[in-house]
């Protein structure tokens, strides 16, 4: 059993430029309602160890494996709660080019495992606008000059 969270927003940006500010994440501080922090070097196969927010202010440290980097396109990241069997997240970010100052950011992620269904009304209620929050801000930092 698995469900997915799928978002979208349109940016006026370049894919490079929106690649350039996902990625920054010494500053998602600034930014980034939803991910805190983000620690090691991202690359894939890369582990790395990230803070993110829910509401409330539920603050959850994890760490994940970069299944995809690939720069100006996506970035795919994979988090699991004691076994992938359990509870796996497989987080994406997907820049969709429209042109040279134009693209569909899509913004998802596949849950799934046998602890899915106890939490699956608060993530899908919840999850959507947490992930619209982070589109929108994404959006007003990529449209800013650099």
């Amino acid at each position: 059993m698995s469900y997915e969270i799928k978002t979208e927003i349109g940016i006026e940006a370049s894919p490079s430029r929106v690649w350039e500010v996902l990625t920054d994440f010494p500053r998602y501080p600034e930014w980034n309602p939803f991910v805190l922090e983000v620690q090691g070097d991202v690359y894939q196969g890369a582990a790395i160890h990230y803070r993110f927010e829910m509401p409330r202010g539920i603050r959850i440290r994890t760490a994940a494996v970069v299944l995809r980097f690939q720069p100006d396109s996506e970035l795919r990241f994979s988090a699991h709660f004691l076994a992938p069997t359990v509870f796996r997240g497989d987080h994406y970010f997907a820049i969709e080019s429209k042109g040279q100052n134009s693209v569909v950011f899509h913004h998802g992620e596949i849950i799934s495992g046998f602890l899915f269904p106890p939490v699956q009304l608060i993530l899908q209620t919840q999850g959507p606008p947490i992930f619209q929050a982070l589109n929108k801000a994404l959006k007003r930092r990529a449209e800013q000059p650099p």
